[in-house]
């Protein structure tokens, strides 16, 4: 995201959700819906972002 490819962020963020939902990692899988979350708002897409966040917690 820093480096301003927002829809590239998003699919690796995808990506490591993915891999943390394999795990018995609860702090992975709340730092992938967090930072899911964070480039989906980024998009402009407040209305999903406002699901996926919640799942951070």
């Amino acid at each position: 995201m820093k480096l301003g490819d927002a829809i590239t962020a998003k699919k690796w963020l995808k990506n490591s959700l993915q891999e943390a939902l394999l795990t018995d990692d609860e702090v992975a899988k709340a730092c992938s819906y967090r930072g899911l979350g964070e480039i989906t708002l980024a998009l402009k897409d407040k209305q999903q972002a406002k699901k996926i966040f919640p799942k951070s917690l």
